[in-house]
């Protein structure tokens, strides 16, 4: 009995992109505003090329620098000049 292979996708939603890096939906999206993946976008939908996940996992770049470049986790103050980190002070600051 001879099987047929499944052609693989030539697009790939925020969540599938996600799991094939082993990364967070979110970080998918952190990767976007950087510029490190390429995205479509159809209606509300985020779709990334197959290629575009190959190059980014081909360049192995560490994922922390990645994500502070396009304001990730990392990034101090958010969009809207508030802090978005919490700061310990000590006692009688």
């Amino acid at each position: 009995m001879k099987t047929e292979a499944v052609p693989e996708k030539l697009l790939y939603g925020r969540r599938s992109a996600a799991a094939m890096l082993d990364l967070s939906p979110r970080a998918v999206d952190y990767a976007i505003r950087a510029g490190e993946l390429e995205a479509i976008y159809i209606g509300k939908r985020v779709l990334i090329p197959r290629e575009s996940l190959l190059a980014f996992a081909r360049r192995g770049r560490p994922k922390a620098q990645a994500l502070s470049q396009c304001g990730g986790p990392h990034r101090e103050e958010s969009s809207l000049g508030s802090p978005s980190s919490i700061r310990h002070q000590e006692p009688g600051q």
